[in-house]
């Protein structure tokens, strides 16, 4: 995102911003520090964000279910919000139809919801020859086991087209992410070397939770991911990520 925090078209400045899903607290943090005039509250299940005195003034964070009703301390501060974010949040949700509902509530007039999210249709190669070769490739494999088992209980990972659901002026924004190190460009190379650790870290995670759900044995999983890691570090397997950043009023 070139050092931006958001990509929605804010009108004025933010007063009130929700940020579901915090996780470490990084971009409620960041953005509290850019916009001084705005209350920002992070929602997570897990209070692993830095204690009070660390962080602005402006900055608050609560341990919360968002599956559960928004309730936060006080009706004031779910109600009449500027912008509510999400990253990487569409799989994290019992009933995701219910979210967007609370999100569209809980906007007020000229408020914005932004998602950020990996788009459904998966891995894409950089050309015909590399689509090719992802099509038999076990990275592809490994994804689409991973769709089956998140699918057997519940968590729909093609999710983004409901996100949009009752919301007008639809701002989307696609962003190929490199795989791996591949591109010559200095910037689109350090991006592939983030998103490639990244996807290393989560694999095994990945192979113990969700494979046997799919109906892998024990072993196969393992298998599966070596031939996986080995192409991921194979910077002649060009391929992007493709995600979406979405923007809603």
């Amino acid at each position: 995102m070139k050092g931006a925090l958001s990509w929605a078209p804010l009108s004025r400045a933010p007063a009130r911003v929700l940020d579901l899903g915090t996780g470490t607290g990084i971009w409620a943090n960041q953005f509290a520090e850019k916009h001084p005039e705005a209350e920002v509250i992070g929602i997570d299940l897990s209070l692993i964000q830095p204690p009070a005195d660390r962080i602005p003034s402006n900055c608050k964070f609560i341990r919360k279910d968002a599956d559960e009703p928004w309730n936060f301390g006080s009706a004031s501060e779910v109600t009449m919000v500027d912008l509510i974010h999400l990253r990487n949040m569409a799989t994290s949700f019992d009933d995701p139809k219910a979210i967007v509902g609370k999100v569209f509530q809980s906007l007020g007039p000229g408020g914005w919801v932004e998602y950020q999210e990996w788009a459904p249709s998966g891995l894409l190669g950089a050309d015909d020859s590399m689509d090719e070769r992802l099509r038999h490739s076990a990275m592809m494999r490994f994804q689409e086991i991973v769709a089956e088992g998140a699918a057997r209980i519940g968590r729909d990972v093609k999710l983004v087209p409901v996100l949009r659901s009752g919301f007008v002026d639809v701002v989307e924004r696609r962003i190929l992410c490199p795989n791996n190190p591949w591109p010559s460009s200095p910037e689109d190379k350090l991006i592939g070397k983030y998103a490639q650790r990244s996807a290393l870290d989560g694999m095994e995670a990945a192979s113990v939770k969700i494979c046997p759900i799919a109906g892998m044995t024990a072993e196969q999983p393992k298998e599966l991911m070596g031939k996986a890691r080995k192409e991921m570090m194979d910077e002649t397997l060009r391929a992007y990520y493709p995600m979406d950043a979405t923007a809603e009023v």
